[in-house]
């Protein structure tokens, strides 16, 4: 099906819901129909969502609100699945491809299926959710009650799960699905990192053989996810992601194991064959 055919089948399935929810919609003239106070409220819950989680991370990293940061936290010990401190860099790019994909949710928020007596969609709700998880796992991990934070962040990998497969369902545009993408495998990565990390400061198993031996094997396990990503959503920013994270793991164990290093480096070169190379263009055809 090409995508305008599909996106005026997801537009027609919509406007039936609307109608038999009492929602609003605006037809292909322009007139009011059923869906525009709830495509305002889910355009403004988003946006606002947004705008305080930029501030409540500007008030924690930038301005060291308490007098420390995430990364002086994470550096009070030496977990092993732990990426090199540029690696983090990635969240820039996750807020500004947010930024973009909310103002492409903005041009489509009537076509978000209502949800509650309040008729506000789920993805904008997911979306906010999302939001508040992130501001208080932050407040959590930066204030050391790392126990809660696990769990937080846990439930917003959850979060952001449900609603990437709710963004890959419902659209095939990169703008939609790319910044989501980007998102939920940065948190596949920060949520065992922040594992391995209270795990190695509850334990004091800094120099265990279990964290190179770990390490490396969930190098593996990530990169096999990866390479099912691609497979079963056809996303190919979720291993670009898995990439940078794991060479970063390496660059990270340099000055503490440089053969584990060396090895974690040459992973993260195999894996990404693994998930980028065209293999299904060389597979071998059955003789006839």
């Amino acid at each position: 099906m090409s995508d305008t055919a599909s996106s005026a089948a997801y537009r027609q399935r919509k406007q039936s819901v609307a109608q038999a929810t009492g929602g609003t919609w605006r037809d292909a003239g322009g007139h009011e129909a059923d869906g525009t106070h709830a495509a305002k409220t889910n355009i403004a819950l988003v946006w606002v969502a947004y705008a305080i989680t930029i501030a409540c991370n500007a008030a924690f990293e930038v301005f060291s609100l308490g007098g420390t940061t995430s990364a002086e936290v994470s550096g009070e010990v030496f977990a092993w699945f732990t990426p090199a401190g540029y690696v983090f860099a990635i969240w820039s790019v996750i807020y500004i491809g947010l930024a973009a994909w909310l103002v492409s949710y903005s041009g489509e928020a009537s076509h978000d299926e209502p949800m509650g007596a309040m008729r506000i969609g789920r993805t904008a709700v997911l979306f906010t959710v999302s939001c508040a998880l992130n501001i208080a796992w932050l407040a959590l991990w930066h204030f050391e009650l790392f126990v809660p934070s696990i769990i937080v962040i846990a439930a917003l990998l959850a979060t952001i799960g449900l609603l990437y497969r709710r963004v890959h369902v419902e659209s095939t545009r990169l703008i939609d699905r790319v910044p989501i993408s980007l998102y939920f495998a940065w948190l596949c990565v920060a949520t065992v990192a922040d594992i391995a990390h209270v795990a190695t400061r509850f334990t004091g198993a800094e120099t265990s053989i279990l964290q190179p031996a770990s390490t490396l094997v969930l190098a593996v396990a990530f990169f096999a996810l990866a390479v099912y990503m691609k497979r079963a959503f056809n996303d190919y920013a979720f291993g670009v992601v898995i990439v940078w994270a794991v060479v970063g793991i390496g660059v990270h164990l340099m000055t503490v194991n440089l053969a584990i290093s060396v090895i974690t480096i040459m992973l993260s070169g195999l894996g990404a064959l693994a998930v980028f190379f065209p293999w299904e263009k060389y597979r071998l055809q059955p003789r006839r």
